[in-house]
């Protein structure tokens, strides 16, 4: 292919592709199949997750069903703690 068709292809494109899946602790599903990292987690014992969206245009919203979050920090700057029951996680921040 020609470099100027894949330019004009990019300057028409309506911006980056939308994401369809995600990669979760290095596994992830797809239309090919494939199944999500699994995580045990120890009742009763705090357990610190660092969540970072690397996508391009996509927010991402976690949860953990019937657990709360105890948010510390943003973009690496401590906070005053907060609880929350889900969290909506932008492109490039750390939560």
């Amino acid at each position: 292919m020609r470099s100027f068709t894949v330019n004009a292809a990019a300057l028409h494109a309506g911006g980056p592709p939308r994401a369809d899946n995600l990669l979760v602790n290095g596994s992830m599903t797809s239309t090919s199949g494939g199944k999500y990292a699994v995580t045990t987690l120890t009742p009763g014992k705090k357990h610190l997750l660092r969540l970072v969206n690397t996508g391009i245009n996509n927010w991402v919203h976690v949860a953990l069903d019937g657990h709360k979050f105890q948010v510390v920090s943003a973009d690496f700057v401590p906070i005053v703690p907060y609880e929350a029951t889900s969290l909506a996680i932008s492109v490039g921040e750390w939560r």
